[in-house]
C-alpha cells in the first residue's frame, strides 16, 4: 500500500513541477508589460515592440514541433533543460537590446520563442502518459498554468520596471525563468511502457472514444484538429498516446502562424474601419468554424491494438519498489 501511494504521489509530483513550467513560460502573455517601457526607452514605436513577441509565438510553434520530435528519442528531461536554457537566456539578453532592435527580435524572439515552443510540449505529452485516466484534467491544468503565467509576472514586472528600470528586469526575471523550467525539467521523466494507474481499466466509453493504436505523425497528418485545453487530449484520443509529443507539436505551428499574422491582420482592421467591430466579427467566425470541426471528427479504428498488460507490482502506480 506504501508503494502505491508513494507512486501516487510520484506522478502529482510530476504534475506540479509540470504547471510550475507551464507558469514561467506562459510569461510570454505579460509582454505588454513591457511594450510602454522599450517606447519610452529606446524611441521605439508599438508596432516594432509587438513583432518581437510576434516573432516569440511564430517560434513557439515551429519549436514545439521539433521539441516534440527530439523528446521521442531523448527523453522530457534533456528537453526541457534546454528550454529553461533558451528562454532564460533570451529574456536576460534582452535587457542588453539598449536600442537595437535587431538584438530585441534574435534574443526575446528568436532564443526565447525556441525555449517557449521545446518547453511548452515537454509537461503536455509527458502528463498524458502518466494520466491516462485523466487525460483531459490534467491537460487542462498545464494549459492553465501556462495562462496564469501573465496574472503572476505582469504586477511583479511593471514593479520590477519602475524600480530598477527595464534592463535589470529582462535579467531578472530571466534568470527566474531558467531556475524555474530547469528546476522543473530535473522532475521530467516518461512513465514505464505499459504503464497505467494501479487497478484503472478505461471503460467502454473511453474504449470508443480513443484511438485502437498509436498512429505516427505521418498517419496522423493524412487524417484532422481541438482547441487549447482539448488539443492534447484529443490528439492522444485520436491517435494514441505514444507519437502525442510530436502530432501536438506540429499543431501548434497553426498556433505560431496565427500569433505572427493575426495582430498585424487585426491592426489594420482596426486603421481601416475605426473600431474593432470587423475585428470581432472575423475572431467569432473564425471561433465557430473551430467549434464545428471537432464534430465531424472520430477516432481512427484502422488498426488494431494489443492488450495492454498490467503493470508488474513493482510499477503500482509508476514507483518502483
Amino acid at each position: 500500500m506504501a508503494d502505491m501511494e508513494r507512486g501516487a504521489s510520484n506522478r502529482w509530483l510530476i504534475a506540479g513541477a509540470g504547471v510550475v513550467m507551464q507558469i514561467a513560460l506562459g510569461s510570454v502573455y505579460a509582454w505588454s508589460v513591457f511594450r510602454n517601457p522599450l517606447t519610452s526607452a529606446y524611441g521605439w514605436t508599438i508596432s516594432q515592440v509587438t513583432l518581437a513577441f510576434e516573432i516569440a509565438i511564430l517560434m513557439l510553434g515551429f519549436a514545439s514541433f521539433v521539441g516534440g520530435l527530439w523528446m521521442k528519442r531523448v527523453g522530457p528531461r534533456r528537453v526541457a533543460l534546454l528550454a529553461g536554457l533558451c528562454y532564460g537566456l533570451g529574456v536576460m539578453l534582452a535587457g542588453q537590446a539598449r536600442g537595437s532592435l535587431g538584438l530585441l527580435y534574435l534574443s526575446y524572439g528568436v532564443l526565447g520563442g525556441v525555449g517557449l515552443g521545446l518547453g511548452y510540449i515537454v509537461p503536455l505529452a509527458t502528463l498524458i502518459k502518466w494520466f491516462p485516466d485523466r487525460r483531459g484534467m490534467i491537460t487542462g491544468l498545464a494549459v492553465a498554468g501556462f495562462g496564469a503565467g501573465a496574472l503572476v509576472t505582469a504586477p511583479v514586472a511593471q514593479r520590477l520596471a519602475s524600480s530598477i528600470g527595464i534592463a535589470r528586469t529582462f535579467a531578472a526575471l530571466g534568470a527566474v525563468y531558467l531556475i524555474a523550467v530547469a528546476g522543473s525539467a530535473l522532475f521530467m521523466k516518461n512513465p514505464p511502457d505499459g504503464y497505467r494507474p494501479q487497478g484503472w481499466q478505461p471503460g467502454s466509453s473511453q474504449q470508443a472514444a480513443r484511438s485502437a493504436g498509436d498512429y505516427t505523425l505521418g498517419e496522423a497528418l493524412r487524417s484532422y484538429g481541438g482547441g487549447f485545453g482539448t488539443m492534447p487530449a484529443f490528439a492522444a484520443d485520436l491517435f494514441g498516446p505514444g507519437n502525442v509529443g510530436s502530432i501536438y507539436g506540429l499543431m501548434l505551428t497553426a498556433w505560431g502562424f496565427a500569433g505572427m499574422a493575426g495582430p498585424t491582420l487585426i491592426a489594420n482592421i482596426r486603421q481601416t474601419t475605426g473600431d474593432y467591430t470587423r475585428d470581432l466579427e472575423l475572431i467569432a467566425g473564425v471561433m465557430l468554424l473551430g467549434a464545428l470541426i471537432p464534430f465531424a471528427v472520430r477516432p481512427l479504428k484502422g488498426r488494431a491494438q494489443a492488450p495492454v498488460p498490467a503493470p508488474p507490482p513493482q510499477y503500482a502506480f509508476g514507483g518502483k519498489r
